[in-house]
């Protein structure tokens, strides 16, 4: 009888251990999250205070475009693949002339291999990600025909 409420009485403090160890653990999980909330929300503004209102961004005015035609793909296309380094200083138009010899499509690379554009783009994104910059002699978009028929 007395080793039976010994062992009553262990499981219970065994428990009772457990109970405490289970209490505390969520209690550190839960102080954690509260802190992890505070560090997150420490840096945004608060309900109280209206947001600042941002200065709108000026842009130079676009120039008109002319409206785009489609023009139908040739039966057969016979054409490069231009590298962004060889699109600049006249090279761009020696491939150009190479129409005499039926070369109908030139696919123009504007990306070398580390992802930066060969030209000063004035797109957002491409400045804000890193990818702007002139790392060849291009130094400005291409500005080859499109027309049919041009060279």
């Amino acid at each position: 009888m007395l080793g039976e409420r010994l062992s009553r009485r262990e499981e219970r403090r065994r428990r009772m251990r457990r109970r405490r160890a289970i209490g505390l653990a969520i209690l550190v999980v839960l102080a954690a999250a509260a802190i992890g909330v505070a560090i997150v929300s420490a840096g945004r503004t608060s309900a109280t205070r209206p947001p600042v209102a941002k200065a709108p961004e000026r842009t130079a005015p676009q120039p008109k475009r002319e409206e785009s035609r489609h023009v139908a793909p040739p039966k057969e296309i016979r054409g490069v693949h231009v590298p962004v380094g060889d699109g600049g200083g006249g090279r761009l138009e020696g491939y150009i002339a190479l129409k005499r010899l039926g070369l109908n499509t030139i696919e123009l690379d504007v990306k070398n291999e580390d992802g930066r554009i060969g030209f000063l783009a004035r797109v957002p994104l491409a400045r804000s990600s890193g990818a702007r910059g002139s790392t060849t002699s291009l130094g400005r978009p291409p500005r080859a025909s499109t027309a049919p028929g041009s060279t």
